[in-house]
């Protein structure tokens, strides 16, 4: 289930009014929160349900704007994408008590469960797989009017970046861990301990193969357009054995399409699932929406396999600050490097 029982803002409920004349909604529930820092509330007009979103302090209003344009240009063609609503003034985003707000249409459906298990109307998890992948397609399809161009891949680009501060920052952090510096909150946390450890034993190797899997493209130009960049399990909805949603577009960012497939796959590679068959699926369905080149396909698999162990470090890394404190709390952190550790367990040298 997306949506969970919290108490609600005020400045959430006057901002959700704005948006329909100064009504306020008959039913409000928070839903889940992520780590964007970003905040969703499901909203209730009668029969009518939005998500009202509050975007982090820090976000610009230009970079909501360009998120804004879009979303509604792939909304113009595919009913996947919610549907943005306007301010009487005609405005997408309202700014108000310090922050921006959207709404826009609730998207039905859930996600798929497990990483390990399919849709419940998909007799198989590549068939989840298939559907999310040529939902992605579409999606790519519905934006190319903004342009393509040729670059070295921004998502190469980043990763190889934080791997450089990372050969810094992982001895800093774990050597803090060493000392019983880290929080409280981290020394009891088995997930967040078995993670630093695997980083002890690991993480000079994982570093080298990380390197080794992005360095053939930081001189291999590619093109790049508007991406979801952050399309993983948790953000495409399904219904009635269909992709009836895509959320979250705050990643939004000019990319190769590739890192829209690696993000989606790389979200189902764990506990032994059929790597070379869910990859096979995926990229199968999204060709016959749209192309894909075998140097596309190349670099996904290198996006994903570099991505993970970033990933991993990245937490190790935050978490030895007890100043650090990251939406959906300590346990929301679990989860997601529980996830990471299971996919360390994947042997996709030899893939």
């Amino acid at each position: 289930m997306r949506v969970m029982t919290r108490k609600v803002n005020d400045a959430d409920l006057l901002a959700a009014a704005a948006f329909q004349n100064g009504k306020t909604p008959d039913a409000v529930e928070a839903v889940s929160q992520g780590f964007s820092g970003g905040q969703v509330l499901r909203c209730r007009w009668g029969a009518q349900t939005f998500a009202l979103k509050r975007w982090p302090a820090s976000t610009t209003e230009n970079r909501v704007d360009e998120v804004h344009r879009v979303q509604t240009l792939s909304r113009q063609t595919l009913a996947i994408i919610p549907r943005l609503v306007a301010l009487p003034s005609g405005e997408r985003r309202l700014s108000a008590f310090g922050h921006h707000f959207e709404l826009s249409s609730w998207m039905p459906g859930e996600p798929v469960d497990a990483p390990t298990q399919p849709n419940p109307a998909c007799q198989t998890l590549a068939g989840s797989l298939s559907l999310g992948a040529a939902a992605i397609a579409r999606f790519h399809r519905s934006v190319e009017i903004l342009g393509v161009k040729m670059e070295i891949a921004p998502a190469v680009v980043r990763r190889w970046q934080r791997l450089a501060e990372l050969k810094t920052l992982l001895p800093e952090a774990l050597n803090a861990y060493s000392k019983g510096q880290s929080p409280e909150r981290v020394r009891a946390s088995v997930p967040l301990l078995q993670a630093v450890n695997h980083c002890v034993l690991e993480g000079g190797r994982l570093q080298s193969d990380a390197e080794r899997w992005l360095r053939p493209w930081l001189d291999r130009p590619v093109e790049t357009q508007w991406v979801l960049a952050d399309v993983h399990r948790e953000h495409v909805l399904f219904e009635g054995g269909q992709v009836e949603g895509i959320v979250d577009f705050d990643a939004v960012r000019r990319d190769t399409v590739a890192t829209d497939l690696a993000r989606w796959v790389g979200s189902f590679l764990i506990d032994g699932n059929a790597t070379a068959a869910l990859w096979a699926a995926a990229i199968g369905s999204y060709r016959t929406l749209r192309s894909l080149s075998p140097c596309e396909q190349e670099l996904a698999g290198a996006i994903e396999k570099a991505s993970w162990f970033i990933q991993l470090a990245n937490w190790v890394v935050w978490n030895a600050n007890a100043e650090n404190d990251f939406p959906g709390g300590i346990t929301a952190v679990e989860r997601r490097v529980a996830f990471l550790m299971r996919r360390s367990r994947e042997n996709y040298v030899n893939e």
